[in-house]
């Protein structure tokens, strides 16, 4: 769900790595300018069910070992199992 992707912080050069790890993936936003629209439906998406998407900052590298240790291709559903994760973590800490 595109809802998932709201709040997710990731600069251009982030997304152009993050780019090339999900290059299989043809659901993957192919620019930046997508990316950022992606996690802005994402977030009006939030919105209208009353939700307030947090702030998850991105961590490429850390999501491209995750996905090896979790035995998955890297692809834009992996990336949103990811930011669900991740922000359930931050939630602990």
């Amino acid at each position: 769900m595109k809802k998932d992707f709201a709040g997710i912080e990731l600069s251009a050069s982030e997304f152009s790595q993050l780019s090339l790890l999900c290059q299989s993936d043809p659901k993957f936003p192919q620019t930046y300018l997508e990316w950022l629209t992606l996690v802005e439906e994402g977030r009006l998406l939030a919105l209208g069910v009353g939700l307030v998407a947090s702030p998850f900052r991105m961590d490429v590298a850390n999501f491209g070992a995750w996905c090896s240790l979790v035995g998955i291709v890297p692809c834009l559903e992996a990336l949103r199992a990811y930011a669900i994760i991740g922000r359930k973590q931050q939630m602990k800490d």
